[in-house]
Protein backbone atom coordinates (compact mmCIF):
# COMPACT_ATOMS: atom_id res chain seq x y z
CA UNK A 1 0.00 0.00 0.00
CA UNK A 2 1.30 3.46 -0.93
CA UNK A 3 1.83 5.74 2.08
CA UNK A 4 3.53 9.06 2.83
CA UNK A 5 6.72 7.06 3.43
CA UNK A 6 6.67 5.50 -0.05
CA UNK A 7 9.63 6.53 -2.18
CA UNK A 8 9.03 7.26 -5.84
CA UNK A 9 10.63 6.86 -9.23
CA UNK A 10 9.57 8.78 -12.33
CA UNK A 11 9.23 7.84 -16.00
CA UNK A 12 9.98 11.14 -17.72
CA UNK A 13 9.19 11.90 -21.35
CA UNK A 14 6.67 13.48 -23.71
CA UNK A 15 4.59 11.42 -24.15
CA UNK A 16 5.02 8.48 -21.73
CA UNK A 17 1.77 6.54 -22.20
CA UNK A 18 3.44 4.15 -24.67
CA UNK A 19 6.05 2.90 -22.20
CA UNK A 20 5.91 -0.38 -20.26
CA UNK A 21 8.59 0.50 -17.70
CA UNK A 22 6.33 1.73 -14.82
CA UNK A 23 4.29 -1.47 -14.83
CA UNK A 24 7.42 -3.64 -14.88
CA UNK A 25 9.14 -1.66 -12.10
CA UNK A 26 6.05 -1.57 -9.90
CA UNK A 27 5.48 -5.31 -10.25
CA UNK A 28 9.12 -6.01 -9.35
CA UNK A 29 9.04 -3.66 -6.34
CA UNK A 30 5.87 -5.28 -5.05
CA UNK A 31 7.24 -8.79 -5.51
CA UNK A 32 10.48 -7.84 -3.72
CA UNK A 33 8.96 -5.88 -0.82
CA UNK A 34 10.28 -2.45 -1.83
CA UNK A 35 8.11 0.48 -0.72
CA UNK A 36 8.74 2.24 -4.03
CA UNK A 37 6.37 3.24 -6.82
CA UNK A 38 7.07 4.51 -10.34
CA UNK A 39 4.71 6.95 -12.03
CA UNK A 40 4.73 8.42 -15.51
CA UNK A 41 5.62 12.09 -15.85
CA UNK A 42 4.70 13.58 -19.22
CA UNK A 43 6.58 16.89 -19.06
CA UNK A 44 5.86 19.69 -21.52
CA UNK A 45 8.98 20.80 -23.42
CA UNK A 46 8.87 24.35 -22.12
CA UNK A 47 9.06 23.11 -18.51
CA UNK A 48 11.63 20.31 -18.76
CA UNK A 49 14.50 22.41 -17.38
CA UNK A 50 12.49 23.46 -14.34
CA UNK A 51 11.49 19.82 -13.83
CA UNK A 52 15.10 18.80 -13.27
CA UNK A 53 15.51 21.71 -10.84
CA UNK A 54 12.48 20.37 -8.94
CA UNK A 55 13.92 16.85 -8.95
CA UNK A 56 16.98 18.08 -7.05
CA UNK A 57 14.78 19.02 -4.09
CA UNK A 58 12.40 16.05 -4.29
CA UNK A 59 13.51 14.32 -1.11
CA UNK A 60 11.57 11.07 -1.43
CA UNK A 61 12.36 10.59 -5.13
CA UNK A 62 15.08 8.04 -5.89
CA UNK A 63 15.47 9.21 -9.46
CA UNK A 64 13.98 8.65 -12.88
CA UNK A 65 14.20 6.94 -16.21
CA UNK A 66 14.12 9.23 -19.22
CA UNK A 67 12.62 8.59 -22.64
CA UNK A 68 12.32 10.66 -25.80
CA UNK A 69 12.77 13.51 -26.39
CA UNK A 70 14.71 14.38 -23.22
CA UNK A 71 17.81 12.15 -23.12
CA UNK A 72 20.15 14.93 -24.21
CA UNK A 73 18.43 17.40 -21.87
CA UNK A 74 18.88 14.94 -19.00
CA UNK A 75 22.57 14.66 -19.87
CA UNK A 76 22.98 18.42 -19.53
CA UNK A 77 21.04 18.45 -16.24
CA UNK A 78 23.19 15.84 -14.47
CA UNK A 79 26.00 16.78 -12.09
CA UNK A 80 27.83 13.43 -12.31
CA UNK A 81 28.03 11.14 -15.35
CA UNK A 82 29.28 7.62 -15.97
CA UNK A 83 32.00 7.22 -18.59
CA UNK A 84 29.44 5.64 -20.92
CA UNK A 85 26.94 8.49 -20.59
CA UNK A 86 29.71 11.04 -21.01
CA UNK A 87 30.95 9.62 -24.31
CA UNK A 88 27.40 9.17 -25.65
CA UNK A 89 26.19 12.63 -24.65
CA UNK A 90 22.83 11.39 -23.40
CA UNK A 91 21.24 9.92 -20.27
CA UNK A 92 18.23 7.67 -19.73
CA UNK A 93 18.68 6.80 -16.04
CA UNK A 94 19.17 9.31 -13.22
CA UNK A 95 19.91 8.59 -9.56
CA UNK A 96 19.18 11.39 -7.10
CA UNK A 97 21.52 11.51 -4.11
CA UNK A 98 20.36 12.72 -0.70
CA UNK A 99 21.99 16.13 -1.24
CA UNK A 100 20.17 16.65 -4.55
CA UNK A 101 23.06 15.65 -6.78
CA UNK A 102 21.82 14.10 -10.05
CA UNK A 103 23.91 11.19 -11.37
CA UNK A 104 23.37 10.06 -14.96
CA UNK A 105 23.80 6.75 -16.78
CA UNK A 106 22.81 5.46 -20.24
CA UNK A 107 21.49 1.89 -20.25
CA UNK A 108 19.68 1.53 -23.60
CA UNK A 109 22.68 -0.15 -25.20
CA UNK A 110 23.41 -2.67 -22.48
CA UNK A 111 19.68 -3.40 -22.40
CA UNK A 112 19.69 -4.40 -26.06
CA UNK A 113 22.81 -6.57 -25.77
CA UNK A 114 21.56 -7.98 -22.46
CA UNK A 115 18.31 -9.06 -24.10
CA UNK A 116 20.26 -10.69 -26.93
CA UNK A 117 22.31 -12.64 -24.36
CA UNK A 118 19.11 -13.75 -22.59
CA UNK A 119 17.97 -15.12 -25.95
CA UNK A 120 21.27 -17.04 -26.28
CA UNK A 121 22.44 -14.85 -29.15
CA UNK A 122 26.22 -14.44 -29.31
CA UNK A 123 27.17 -11.14 -30.95
CA UNK A 124 30.91 -11.84 -30.93
CA UNK A 125 32.41 -11.57 -34.41
CA UNK A 126 29.02 -10.83 -36.01
CA UNK A 127 28.05 -8.17 -38.53
CA UNK A 128 25.22 -5.95 -37.29
CA UNK A 129 22.92 -3.59 -39.18
CA UNK A 130 21.60 -0.77 -36.96
CA UNK A 131 18.93 1.68 -38.13
CA UNK A 132 18.65 4.96 -36.25
CA UNK A 133 22.17 5.05 -34.88
CA UNK A 134 22.23 8.83 -34.39
CA UNK A 135 19.53 8.99 -31.73
CA UNK A 136 20.06 8.54 -28.01
CA UNK A 137 19.06 4.87 -27.95
CA UNK A 138 20.72 4.15 -31.28
CA UNK A 139 24.12 5.55 -30.34
CA UNK A 140 23.98 3.68 -27.02
CA UNK A 141 23.13 0.42 -28.79
CA UNK A 142 25.95 0.98 -31.28
CA UNK A 143 28.40 1.57 -28.42
CA UNK A 144 27.28 -1.55 -26.54
CA UNK A 145 27.46 -3.74 -29.65
CA UNK A 146 31.03 -2.60 -30.31
CA UNK A 147 31.95 -3.14 -26.65
CA UNK A 148 30.45 -6.62 -26.95
CA UNK A 149 32.86 -7.73 -29.66
CA UNK A 150 31.02 -7.47 -32.97
CA UNK A 151 33.23 -7.45 -36.07
CA UNK A 152 31.31 -5.04 -38.30
CA UNK A 153 28.69 -2.35 -37.68
CA UNK A 154 26.56 -0.95 -40.50
CA UNK A 155 24.79 2.27 -39.47
CA UNK A 156 21.73 3.62 -41.24
CA UNK A 157 21.15 7.21 -40.15
CA UNK A 158 19.63 9.67 -42.63
CA UNK A 159 20.59 12.73 -40.58
CA UNK A 160 24.07 13.58 -41.86
CA UNK A 161 25.14 15.52 -38.76
CA UNK A 162 24.12 12.75 -36.38
CA UNK A 163 25.63 10.07 -38.65
CA UNK A 164 28.98 11.85 -38.62
CA UNK A 165 28.85 12.41 -34.86
CA UNK A 166 28.17 8.79 -33.94
CA UNK A 167 30.70 7.62 -36.52
CA UNK A 168 33.39 9.82 -34.98
CA UNK A 169 32.58 8.55 -31.47
CA UNK A 170 32.69 4.90 -32.52
CA UNK A 171 35.94 5.23 -34.46
CA UNK A 172 37.55 6.91 -31.46
CA UNK A 173 36.40 4.40 -28.83
CA UNK A 174 36.06 1.18 -30.87
CA UNK A 175 38.75 1.25 -33.59
CA UNK A 176 38.81 -2.56 -33.91
CA UNK A 177 35.24 -2.66 -35.28
CA UNK A 178 34.76 -2.17 -39.03
CA UNK A 179 32.31 0.72 -39.43
CA UNK A 180 30.14 1.26 -42.53
CA UNK A 181 27.88 4.29 -43.03
CA UNK A 182 25.86 3.50 -46.17
CA UNK A 183 23.19 5.84 -47.49
CA UNK A 184 21.03 2.91 -48.64
CA UNK A 185 19.11 0.51 -46.38
CA UNK A 186 19.60 -2.34 -48.88
CA UNK A 187 22.38 -3.95 -46.86
CA UNK A 188 22.79 -7.32 -45.21
CA UNK A 189 24.07 -8.50 -41.82
CA UNK A 190 23.86 -11.35 -39.32
CA UNK A 191 21.79 -9.21 -36.92
CA UNK A 192 19.51 -6.31 -37.90
CA UNK A 193 18.26 -3.88 -35.24
CA UNK A 194 15.73 -1.04 -35.44
CA UNK A 195 16.47 1.84 -33.05
CA UNK A 196 14.20 4.34 -34.82
CA UNK A 197 10.58 5.19 -33.87
CA UNK A 198 9.44 3.52 -37.10
CA UNK A 199 6.89 0.87 -36.20
CA UNK A 200 5.02 2.79 -33.52
CA UNK A 201 2.44 3.47 -36.23
CA UNK A 202 1.26 0.60 -38.43
CA UNK A 203 1.55 2.80 -41.53
CA UNK A 204 5.28 3.41 -40.96
CA UNK A 205 7.67 2.00 -43.57
CA UNK A 206 10.13 -0.68 -42.51
CA UNK A 207 13.46 0.75 -41.25
CA UNK A 208 15.43 -1.62 -43.48
CA UNK A 209 14.83 -4.26 -46.14
CA UNK A 210 14.23 -7.79 -44.93
CA UNK A 211 14.57 -9.59 -48.26
CA UNK A 212 18.35 -9.04 -48.41
CA UNK A 213 19.05 -10.57 -44.98
CA UNK A 214 20.58 -14.06 -45.00
CA UNK A 215 18.82 -17.16 -43.71
CA UNK A 216 19.31 -17.41 -39.97
CA UNK A 217 19.50 -13.65 -39.45
CA UNK A 218 18.18 -12.12 -36.23
CA UNK A 219 15.86 -9.09 -36.27
CA UNK A 220 15.44 -6.97 -33.14
CA UNK A 221 13.29 -3.92 -32.48
CA UNK A 222 13.63 -1.23 -29.80
CA UNK A 223 10.01 -0.09 -30.26
CA UNK A 224 7.94 -1.23 -27.26
CA UNK A 225 4.42 -0.36 -28.46
CA UNK A 226 3.09 -2.30 -30.22
CA UNK A 227 4.94 -5.32 -28.88
CA UNK A 228 4.77 -7.11 -32.22
CA UNK A 229 5.67 -4.41 -34.72
CA UNK A 230 5.19 -4.76 -38.44
CA UNK A 231 8.94 -5.30 -38.75
CA UNK A 232 8.91 -8.21 -36.29
CA UNK A 233 5.79 -9.79 -37.79
CA UNK A 234 7.21 -9.72 -41.31
CA UNK A 235 10.59 -10.95 -40.08
CA UNK A 236 8.94 -13.88 -38.28
CA UNK A 237 6.94 -14.70 -41.42
CA UNK A 238 10.26 -14.99 -43.27
CA UNK A 239 11.59 -17.39 -40.64
CA UNK A 240 13.97 -15.02 -38.85
CA UNK A 241 14.46 -15.15 -35.09
CA UNK A 242 13.03 -11.95 -33.59
CA UNK A 243 13.44 -9.93 -30.40
CA UNK A 244 10.91 -7.34 -29.27
CA UNK A 245 11.32 -3.95 -27.65
CA UNK A 246 9.55 -5.38 -24.63
CA UNK A 247 12.38 -7.87 -24.16
CA UNK A 248 14.87 -5.01 -24.31
CA UNK A 249 12.82 -3.03 -21.75
CA UNK A 250 12.71 -6.02 -19.40
CA UNK A 251 16.48 -6.53 -19.68
CA UNK A 252 17.06 -2.85 -18.98
CA UNK A 253 15.43 -3.04 -15.55
CA UNK A 254 18.29 -5.12 -14.17
CA UNK A 255 20.79 -2.38 -14.97
CA UNK A 256 18.52 0.45 -13.82
CA UNK A 257 17.61 -1.20 -10.51
CA UNK A 258 21.30 -1.64 -9.71
CA UNK A 259 21.98 2.02 -10.50
CA UNK A 260 19.13 3.12 -8.24
CA UNK A 261 20.37 0.86 -5.42
CA UNK A 262 17.40 -1.50 -5.56
CA UNK A 263 18.21 -5.20 -5.23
Amino acid sequence: MTTAKTRCLLMVGHPVAQTHTPALINRWCQDNDHDVIMIGASIEPQTIDSFFDTLRGWGNCIGCTVTMPYKQTAFAACDVLTDRANRLGCVNTIRRLSDGTLCGEMTDGVAMTGALRKNNIDIGGKSVLLAGAGGGAGSAIADALCSGGIARLILIEPNLTRRRAVGTMLRQHHPAVTLDLPESSLVTADIAINATPLGMDESDPLPFALDVLPAGAIVADAVTTPVHTKLLRQAADRGFLTQSGGEMAAAQLEFQRAYWGLS
